[in-house]
């Protein structure tokens, strides 16, 4: 297993469906964004760098 493990939904998507605003977006990225040192997400900051580079190279469209 790698040291980082994404969780289920792709970034933005809600268990419910539609799509999550900014703030909601981060969270969700700090929740799913985990690693052994850091079970509980590495923090806002870092998830919005995060998120902010999945929007980058992964979602140009978003």
């Amino acid at each position: 297993m790698t040291a980082y493990h994404f969780k289920h939904l792709p970034l933005g998507a809600l268990p419910g469906g539609g799509v999550a605003t900014s703030a909601v977006q981060i969270a969700q990225t700090n929740k799913r964004w985990i690693s052994p040192t850091h079970p509980d997400g590495h923090g806002l900051a870092i998830a919005e760098k995060i998120l902010d580079a999945a929007h980058k190279h992964l979602c140009r469209d978003f």
